[in-house]
């Protein structure tokens, strides 16, 4: 787990204001492995969200879509952390994935979590992990995307939701490798 209770830090060592949100949060807060919930900005191009989605900012570059996102740490670096994500689908789960993608998710199961009743879907095992709070899991149809990524600070909003036992990690960590490996292997044009 993380090596400070995240909830009860010095609430005056966190930077907030108008322009900027900046956590007490230093590199050994976090561990590869670790589950966190950290704001998420993408741009947006779903176009059947709507205008009033308290989420969808519109700036000079186009629409973003701001929410919280949860990610799993696979690396820490000197400045940064790089993550991949966690998604729901909202409730669809890892079968609405289209048939050619299906095989970069991957689902999450909390341990605290009645493990008979779950139903596996895709092609690997299920990522397991413990919840911080015994009772308070994700829900059935979480996934991982095993090719996502983002760089991530730990001075970021960030509050630790997890972490993944140490087999999981290293079967996620053989899974990511694979992929990368293989990643856009075709031919093409360089300059001379």
């Amino acid at each position: 787990m993380a090596t400070i209770a995240l909830n009860s830090g010095d609430k005056k060592k966190w930077r907030k204001t108008a322009v900027c949100v900046k956590s007490p949060w230093t590199r050994g807060t976090f561990n590869k492995g670790d589950v966190v919930s950290l704001p998420y900005h993408v741009a947006n191009m779903n176009p059947e969200r709507k205008e009033d989605d308290p989420g969808l900012h519109l700036s000079e570059f186009g629409p973003v879509l701001s929410k919280r996102r949860m990610v799993i740490i696979l690396f820490k670096y000197k400045d940064i952390m790089f993550c991949v994500p966690l998604y729901s689908f909202t409730g669809r789960d890892i079968e609405s994935r289209h048939p050619e993608v299906i095989e970069q998710y991957i689902q999450l199961i909390n341990m605290y979590d009645d493990m008979s009743k779950f139903a596996g879907k895709g092609k690997y095992e299920p990522i397991k992990f413990r919840h911080v709070h015994r009772g308070q899991g994700l829900n059935e149809c979480t996934t991982v995307h095993i090719t996502g990524g983002k760089t991530v600070s730990w001075q970021e909003d960030i509050e630790l939701v997890g972490r993944l036992t140490k087999p999981s990690y290293t079967r996620l960590m053989k899974l990511w490798r694979d992929f990368n490996d293989v990643a856009d292997d075709e031919e093409c044009s360089w300059p001379s």
